[in-house]
């Protein structure tokens, strides 16, 4: 496993567009292209029975491996599939109120 783009999510529940998103994607047209073929990529895996963890702040990660074909990698503390899609959804359609920085390290 070998991420090419990594985008971070910190999402704000009370006030989502205080969200941030930290990359090294290279431009905003970017992060949303890569938001938008993750969710297509989650679309028909089947509803997620897990009960979704109750927070303020949720914090997903999405990894891009593009050596073989894109290949998505996630890790949330959502605790739901649903919810994380749901949460990513919800950024890409306020992406242009969303601050985006630069990936730390």
């Amino acid at each position: 496993m070998a991420i090419d783009i990594l985008i971070k999510i910190e999402f704000h529940l009370n006030e989502g567009k205080r969200s941030v998103i930290k990359t090294n994607a290279v431009d905003r047209a970017a992060v949303e292209e890569i938001l938008e073929e993750f969710l297509l990529s989650q679309m028909g895996k089947g509803e997620d029975q897990s009960r979704a963890e109750e927070k303020d702040i949720y914090e997903i990660s999405i990894g891009l491996d593009m050596s073989g074909g894109d290949v998505f990698y996630t890790k949330s503390d959502t605790g739901n599939k649903g919810l994380t899609a749901g949460i990513v959804d919800w950024i890409l359609q306020n992406l242009d109120d969303i601050r985006i920085a630069e990936l730390d390290g």
